[in-house]
């Protein structure tokens, strides 16, 4: 970051390079407060200033996005809306799409754009990264963007990253394919998310990536069974309390075959986070029901073993 005194000499000597004007120490001000001390973002300021000098903060990085070439403004734009540093090959494929196969017309617009002030590049040869080298960028990129052409941009990312040869992250795939509206592949890919997450004992992560799998709701996609999952990823998570509850929604939206294995795991949800009585409840539901004699006497501890028995017992009905 630039001490204020240099950014607006910097500001100066690039604003004044086509000479002075009468309102250059005001235009220099405003780009030194917004730049912030980031060279790079000063200099794209500046940069546009001298081509628009009406407006600083008023659109100025809006034009200067707007006039570049189209094949520089899609990169700009998959840019931002990945949302996070995106690899290099991953926006030429995607950027393949706008420019035909011949990906390599986008290596001298990367190298551009990061010289003015647009574009970061980082990491290592063969693995760089890119992301907008400010904040101002982004918002400006997306500021421009018609719902119908963000909408192709994360499809185009989704897409890119389903043929890219690095291993594939299904969190970001759903992520792009949500916003593009196409749940069935958004689903797919949170579930699988949601897997990969279990697997590394990332319980809440699952749980998220569950939640919104049930919030695009897709056909053909088992709705029951992949709550009754949530409600085990929510216990494992130590929250047993909402595990009940989404076990006891998965019984609505189940077969009858599967209500007793999910009354169980609600009941030892409930017995054991502390909602007793609650999950007593259920336990006297589901004896009546198998036609058990029900307990009498016996501590609430009883009730909780007896539940484990049963659970155990009906572990061939469960979802595993």
């Amino acid at each position: 970051v630039l001490p204020e005194a240099e950014s607006r000499e910097l500001a100066r000597r690039l604003v004044d390079c086509d000479g002075p004007s009468s309102d250059a120490p005001e235009r220099i001000e405003r780009i030194v407060q917004v730049a912030q001390g980031d060279p790079f973002a000063l200099t794209a300021l500046a940069i546009s200033a001298r081509r628009h000098p009406e407006s600083i903060e008023g659109g100025v990085l809006e034009a200067q996005i707007e006039e570049r070439e189209p094949s520089e403004r899609a990169l700009i734009e998959l840019v931002a809306v990945a949302e996070r540093p995106l690899r290099r090959t991953i926006a030429e494929l995607a950027l393949a799409a706008e420019v035909g196969d011949d990906v390599s017309r986008s290596a001298p617009s990367i190298e551009t754009l990061e010289r003015e002030g647009l574009l970061r590049v980082g990491g290592a040869s063969g693995s760089e990264r890119l992301e907008p080298r400010h904040d101002r960028v982004r918002e400006a990129a997306l500021g421009q963007l018609t719902p119908e052409r963000r909408r192709l941009r994360h499809r185009q990312l989704a897409r890119a990253l389903e043929g890219g040869s690095e291993a594939l992250d299904p969190a970001t795939v759903a992520a792009h394919y949500r916003e593009t509206e196409e749940e069935s592949r958004a689903v797919r890919y949170a579930l699988e998310a949601a897997e990969q997450a279990l697997e590394q004992l990332a319980f809440d992560r699952a749980a998220r990536l569950l939640e919104l799998s049930l919030e695009l709701g897709s056909t053909g996609v088992d709705s029951a069974r992949v709550r009754a999952r949530l409600g085990d990823t929510l216990a494992l998570a130590g929250r047993g309390a909402q595990a009940a509850n989404v076990y006891l929604d998965a019984i609505r939206e189940g077969s009858t075959s599967r209500v007793v294995p999910l009354q169980l795991r609600a009941a030892e949800q409930l017995l054991t986070s502390g909602h007793l009585e609650r999950g007593l409840r259920i336990l006297r539901h589901v004896f009546r029901t198998l036609e058990l004699p029900l307990p009498r006497g016996e501590a609430q501890a009883r009730w909780a073993a007896t539940a484990r028995r049963l659970w155990l017992r009906f572990r061939g009905l469960s979802f595993d």
